[in-house]
């Protein structure tokens, strides 16, 4: 079996378990993984203070962890919060988005996060360069104890991690039934800095 076949094969697996959850555990599951890294954020980037950092952060579809009461507690500490727009395979951008612009989910790219945008613009949205970013809070469909992460395949956020400052901290969040001992990797797969579950917080490399 190949690398691909065997990404595949985790993928799947991990994808299986996350969508068994049921959706009234899957809601507090996920304010339990959110409250652990909103203290693991503000460890590392001391929210609440005078420099308000930059983090972007993904918007929940389908049976995601839903990150939407950490993004609550980030624009209550005053923090300035990015979404992905996906443009396609290895192609994904940050826009800057207020407040209430979330609330709204004023744009396509928040409406429909799962979507691809090749073409359209969003001139109502500042974009956040990988350079500027401060943290990313990344999705994925496993990881493991060593904090690599699998993601679904198109490959947009290995491509964006590989352009942000070595100092930006790079924080996986999942559920605990995604946690693999080990998940399959390319050399240029990136490993995140740690790993937040409801239940524990997985040290990276």
């Amino acid at each position: 079996m190949d690398i691909a076949e065997q990404k595949s094969t985790v993928r799947t697996q991990a994808l299986e378990a996350r969508r068994a959850l049921p959706a009234q555990k899957r809601a507090s599951l996920s304010r339990a993984a959110c409250e652990r890294m909103l203290s693991l954020l503000d460890e590392h980037l001391e929210l609440c203070e005078k420099r308000a950092p930059l983090i972007a952060i993904y918007r929940a579809m389908q049976s995601e962890l839903d990150t939407s009461e950490l993004v609550e507690r980030l624009y209550a500490c005053g923090a300035h919060v990015a979404f992905p727009c996906t443009r396609g395979p290895h192609h994904m951008e940050f826009f800057i988005v207020e407040e209430e612009a979330w609330r709204a989910s004023d744009a396509d790219f928040l409406a429909h996060p799962g979507r691809f945008f090749p073409d359209e613009e969003f001139p109502a949205f500042t974009p956040a360069p990988p350079e500027a970013i401060d943290a990313v809070v990344v999705p994925g469909s496993a990881f493991d104890e060593g904090g690599m992460r699998l993601g679904l395949g198109a490959g947009c956020y290995d491509a964006y991690l590989s352009a942000v400052r070595d100092d930006c901290f790079v924080a996986g969040i999942a559920f605990d039934e995604q946690i693999f001992e080990r998940v399959p990797a390319d050399i240029h797969d990136r490993p995140m800095d740690a790993v937040v579950t409801p239940t524990r917080t997985i040290a990276g490399a």
